[in-house]
């Protein structure tokens, strides 16, 4: 990702990631302009004013990542 978008600031989170809670927070306070994660952040977490981007969306592991109200769609 850095190679196509070298001007951003990327953190990426896993289940298996010691920082985790302190690189969410990280992105928070948008000191971190990109989150990779895997889905450990697909429930329960609210982020305001973010664009989503799933890839593999249509594996079988991702079909209630996007629940039918478009949570990640809404605003604000």
């Amino acid at each position: 990702m850095k190679k196509y978008y070298p001007t951003l600031s990327f953190v990426s989170v896993s289940s298996l990631d010691k920082k985790r809670l302190e690189k969410v927070q990280q992105f928070r306070q948008h000191q971190v302009q990109v989150i990779l994660t895997t889905t450990i952040l697909e429930r329960g977490v609210t982020f305001k004013r973010v664009m989503v981007l799933v890839l593999n969306a249509d594996a079988k592991e991702f079909r209630n990542l996007v629940n039918t109200d478009c949570w990640s769609c809404r605003p604000g």
